[in-house]
């Protein structure tokens, strides 16, 4: 189980494989193609830093929340109480 200090109590199931201190290893590599898919994206739409960083996060939050629903019924993490806090989005 995690501090829950940062994105609040989970722990991760056995689906993602190989892990390194309680973290799968495929989750940072799963940060670094959501970052720069999103910078892709939308780089295509506009050159302006601010608007990049922005929209880029809201795509990122916008998968998150839909994986979330997914990933405690493919074993790949649980928040405790089944409940996703509302900080784990905002962080």
């Amino acid at each position: 189980m995690s501090t829950g200090k940062v994105f609040g109590l989970y722990s991760y199931g056995r689906t993602l494989g190989l892990k390194v201190v309680d973290v799968p290893v495929i989750i940072g590599l799963n940060w670094v193609i959501l970052v720069y898919s999103s910078n892709a994206i939308v780089s295509k739409i506009t050159s302006k830093s601010l608007v990049k960083i922005t929209v880029a996060s809201m795509l990122m939050v916008i998968y998150d929340l839909v994986l979330e629903r997914a990933a405690s019924l493919m074993n790949m993490w649980e928040f405790k109480n089944a409940c996703t806090p509302f900080r784990n989005y905002f962080m």
